[in-house]
């Protein structure tokens, strides 16, 4: 699809030792002063860091991943060489007493889908230290998408830690993976979006790096989720995904380097995404060394793989594979731009349902559009958001992020948030058309003309999809068809008009959430929604009173240490094993807890957004 180009046209000395050894005499009254004043000081010290103070706490759980971690365990995928963390939680019975029966055995790579049996080899990491800052809720009301800390409703001894999601008297709704507030008079509603679009950014969830390919699947026949696409088949022979033809005209792939490269011309080029995920059967088609058979795209889904790991007492399931759709996308690339025609245009486009959000820019000037195409209307017909400007100008390197999130669209150029006068954001009403199409099957594409660039770095994320109830409480309320509705769902992501149909026929009592919240309380989500424990579920009272509110998390201090050395780099020496009781006999387990070497992972100690 071709679209015309909008913008044609230092510390103190020490005293000498000879001289500290000199003391003038002192009184008795002036030692009891000193010993009152320095009584009244520490006090004083005392009071004042117990008030605001930064509390340390350890998570236990995985109710916030992938923005906290619980007990957890890390394996670099040995398909495509993604390093990956899943939660390992479930295998302590108390917090130094664990079960053998319940060891982690199999967990899923969320980059290539290859399902690892050996995952009790991997190495396990206490959950992430932060610490609690209890300073800002002493003088002000917590804010909308705080991390916060409190105690537990039913269990006022227990402290929870979750991301505050309702205010005080409001109305909060889930509906469709986002949250919004409802007027109690109108029933109009507001999306809630993260005020701090560099908070959105950080918890995004991943769906694929494109440096990160699965070789043997794509040897064996796989296809690549990148590919350079035409709306009109170079031959009969093409892969068509929604109206998009592979070609092998446009931009030329560099499959061991992971690049995309485009000569310049006049004429539009197509770079796009495939959600093309590989199902056990396409796994096992590898591991028996046959072509893989029926490759199919499917919608991007709820799938997070924190949670797809098992142990020996259950199997891995539909609810670990992801079961609803997600339209929120983030994509992340690299450009090097190398040469810049006149009338050069630049596009990067998310899909979301009938809708095509798009930016446009002018590499010439660095001027941006923002707009939307709404395809059941027309393919053609655009309409202008906001315009803005960025330092996307001339040839260079940039790294380049566009988000579609909260129904409002971002764009960062080298880490640079572009403004758009606050006139980035749209509307979209539970009337319009909100169901999954065949276009939502290749959501993001980046297209150029009159300019010659190289595209590299290639990665996708997804926005927090807030289920309706979690996976506590799928067996509970509907029984047999709920589950049924949820499996017809999962195998049909590869079908987006029968998937919308299932959806809407079912979802207001399955996945949709409504609760009112009084005075002075507040209502809690957890990141990781359909593991999480949380205001959905709770049967007394789904929101926290202000005063059991004990501090805002705000930084990693400690997430875990990484052994180096020793068997598979997993440390030379083993401080401490697993213990467990047998009977009434307490038994060690030769399953590290603490290996020596190691160092600590740098990498997430960070702000917690």
């Amino acid at each position: 699809m071709h679209f015309s180009n909008p913008f044609a046209k230092s510390a103190p000395t020490p005293a000498p030792a000879a001289a500290q050894t000199k003391k003038k005499k002192k009184h008795q009254g002036d030692g009891v002063r000193e010993t009152i004043e320095s009584l009244v000081i520490a006090f004083i010290l005392a009071f004042v860091f117990r008030t605001f103070e930064a509390e340390a706490f350890i998570i236990p759980t995985g109710s916030m991943a992938p923005t906290l971690y619980g007990r957890n365990k890390e394996m670099v995928c040995s398909e495509c060489q993604y390093r990956f963390t899943f939660g390992a939680s479930s295998e302590m019975e108390t917090e130094t007493l664990y079960n053998p029966s319940k060891r982690i055995k199999q967990a899923i790579c969320p980059n290539c889908r290859y399902q690892h049996n050996d995952a009790a080899k991997a190495p396990v990491f206490n959950g992430d230290r932060i610490l609690v800052n209890k300073f800002p809720y002493e003088f002000e009301t917590p804010d909308r998408f705080d991390v916060v800390v409190f105690k537990y409703p039913m269990s006022p001894k227990t402290n929870y830690i979750k991301r505050l999601v309702g205010l005080p008297n409001e109305i909060i709704h889930i509906e469709r993976g986002d949250l919004y507030r409802i007027d109690p008079e109108t029933r109009q509603r507001e999306i809630l979006r993260k005020e701090d679009p560099f908070k959105q950014k950080d918890i995004q969830i991943p769906v694929y790096d494109d440096a990160f390919p699965p070789k043997k699947l794509l040897n064996q026949g796989w296809p690549e989720r990148w590919a350079s696409v035409d709306p009109n088949p170079a031959s009969t022979g093409s892969r068509n995904v929604a109206g998009w033809y592979e070609t092998p005209e446009g931009w030329q792939a560099d499959r061991d380097n992971r690049t995309y490269t485009l000569v310049s011309a006049a004429k539009q080029q197509w770079l796009r995404y495939r959600n093309f995920v590989p199902m056990p059967d396409n796994w096992a088609d590898v591991i028996n060394q046959r072509p893989v058979r029926n490759p199919q795209a499917r919608l991007i889904s709820d799938f997070c793989g924190y949670n797809a790991e098992s142990d020996s007492t259950r199997v891995l399931d539909y609810l670990e594979d992801g079961i609803f759709w997600v339209g929120d996308l983030t994509v992340d690339a690299t450009l090097k731009i190398d040469t810049v025609d006149e009338n050069a245009l630049i596009v990067f486009e998310c899909v979301k349902g009938v809708y095509r959000y798009r930016f446009h820019v002018d590499p010439l000037t660095g001027a941006v559009i923002i707009g939307v195409i709404n395809s059941s209307m027309s393919n053609t017909a655009w309409e202008e958001i906001a315009t803005g400007s960025s330092h996307l100008i001339g040839p260079g390197t940039y790294h380049v992020e566009f988000a579609n999130v909260d129904n409002r669209l971002c764009l960062w150029v080298n880490g640079d948030l572009v403004d758009f006068a606050g006139k980035n954001s749209y509307d979209r009403k539970p009337t319009d058309s909100l169901r999954p199409q065949a276009a939502d099957l290749s959501p993001v594409g980046i297209a150029a003309s009159n300019v010659a660039m190289t595209v590299s770095d290639l990665v996708l994320k997804r926005d927090i999809y807030y289920r309706g109830q979690s996976k506590y409480d799928e067996y509970s309320n509907n029984g047999t068809q709920r589950n049924t509705w949820l499996r017809n769902l999962r195998n049909n992501l590869n079908n987006p008009q029968v998937w919308g149909e299932l959806y809407s026929e079912f979802a207001p009592l399955n996945d949709e959430f409504e609760t009112e919240i009084g005075p002075d309380h507040f209502f809690m989500l957890g990141d990781n929604s359909p593991m999480s424990l949380d205001g959905r579920e709770w049967s007394v009272n789904k929101t926290v009173p202000r005063h059991a509110i004990s501090g805002k998390a705000f930084f990693i201090y400690w997430p875990h240490a990484i052994p180096f050395g020793g068997k598979d780099g997993q440390g030379m020496y083993t401080l401490k094993n697993h213990k467990y009781y047998d009977g009434n006999q307490l038994k060690t387990e030769d399953y590290p807890m603490v290996t020596v070497p190691f160092y600590p992972d740098f990498s997430r100690m960070q702000r917690i957004r």
